[in-house]
């Protein structure tokens, strides 16, 4: 609602929350969409919301972070001055879980289509979902998000958007990213969907060890 670009829909994605969600969501009345469903996870909830937004570009607010109050405003003046630009991500801030900034991560800009793939693949960099804009029609050639991954959907999704799109980092953090302990508890969980998301990317690359050995070689030591 403090964003200074106005021109926008939003539409809040309720998946079986506990709480005071839908009394506090209703609140607002007719300034947001709201949709409420049975728990399904992370998957789920980002398809139902894609699936009812109509604008031309698509960004994600997890429940837990913050927008900065100019990042639609950088956004979308970005997107309109790169029109080859499909994928957008920013810096962001790490904060406690009262929100105070305790980080600024800086996210890396890759010069070509391949570098990208390799330091994403090889999580030399992480692109979080609250920092990411997209163009609303690269659903329509990567396809939705996979339900099946109730972990890491989010890189699974990176990764496949990056068959075809180089991501463009703008260098100002523009996003609050709420770091906490339960985190870490999913940990365990999570290896095991990577090891599944990574396989497939490098099939989906037409990568083989030798290529993985080759791009390393150019790109590892850089980072």
């Amino acid at each position: 609602m403090k964003q200074t670009c106005k021109d926008f829909e939003l539409i809040v994605v309720d998946d079986g929350s506990t709480d005071k969600t839908p009394k506090i969501v209703k609140s607002f009345g007719d300034k947001l969409i709201y949709l409420r469903q049975e728990n399904q996870g992370g998957s789920a909830a980002r398809n139902r919301g894609i699936e009812l937004a109509t604008g031309e570009y698509v960004v994600f607010l997890d429940s837990d972070d913050r927008f900065h109050p100019k990042k639609l405003q950088k956004a979308k003046k970005y997107l309109k001055n790169h029109p080859h630009a499909k994928f957008i991500y920013t810096w962001y801030y790490h904060t406690d879980r009262k929100g105070k900034i305790t980080l600024l991560r800086k996210c890396i800009h890759p010069k070509s289509l391949d570098e990208f793939r390799y330091l994403l693949l090889k999580r030399i960099f992480t692109v979080r979902t609250s920092t990411v804009v997209l163009r609303r029609k690269v659903f329509n050639k990567v396809g939705m998000f996979n339900e099946n991954y109730p972990y890491t959907h989010d890189w699974d999704m990176w990764l496949r958007l990056a068959k075809y799109y180089r991501g463009h980092c703008i260098p100002k953090p523009l996003s609050y990213y709420r770091f906490h302990s339960s985190m870490i508890s999913q940990q365990k969980k999570k290896v095991y969907f990577r090891t599944r998301i990574k396989k497939n990317a490098l099939k989906l690359y037409g990568w083989s060890g030798k290529t993985l050995k080759k791009l390393e070689k150019k790109y590892g030591n850089d980072h």
